[in-house]
């Protein structure tokens, strides 16, 4: 398929992008509607950005005041795989950062059991000396098997 930007006649303000691949070679995605801005967020609205981390930041220093909402998400969590124990959490993260601990019990060597818990990294207290990520579990209810 050849790539085409084109102007639709038929919408008054509308631009339409064909193609296969949209290859940007931008650190930041800026999507931006005077009209429905708001107070606050500052002077831009950071939709997409490929961060100092080399992750992709969503509504990066929270240009957008009004949050993010995405409907119907179907969300990809960090998981870690351990072997017994405590789960042993990141040392790093940021508040809001959720991860899953897949924890195998061995019995000489050989799986026995599988646990589940979820962990959310939360805003370390103000009277903390330690450094590093501050988790919280997140309680979990009965487990439940799909039926349809």
């Amino acid at each position: 398929m050849d790539a085409d930007f084109k102007f639709d006649l038929t919408r008054s303000g509308w631009a339409v992008i064909e193609g296969s691949v949209l290859d940007a070679k931008v650190s930041d995605l800026i999507l931006d509607s005077p009209a429905r801005r708001g107070p606050g967020g500052g002077p831009f609205r950071r939709a997409l950005v490929h961060d100092q981390s080399d992750g992709l930041t969503v509504n990066f220093n929270g240009d957008y005041p009004g949050g993010v909402r995405i409907n119907n998400v179907s969300l990809n969590l960090k998981v870690l795989q351990q072997s017994g124990g405590s789960p042993v959490l990141p040392k790093e993260g940021s508040p809001g950062d959720i991860v899953m601990i897949v924890n195998t019990t061995l019995l000489e060597h050989t799986p026995v059991g599988v646990s589940t818990s979820l962990w959310l990294c939360v805003p370390a207290s103000t009277l903390s000396v330690i450094t590093g990520a501050t988790w919280q579990q997140i309680q979990l209810g009965n487990t439940v098997h799909g039926t349809g």
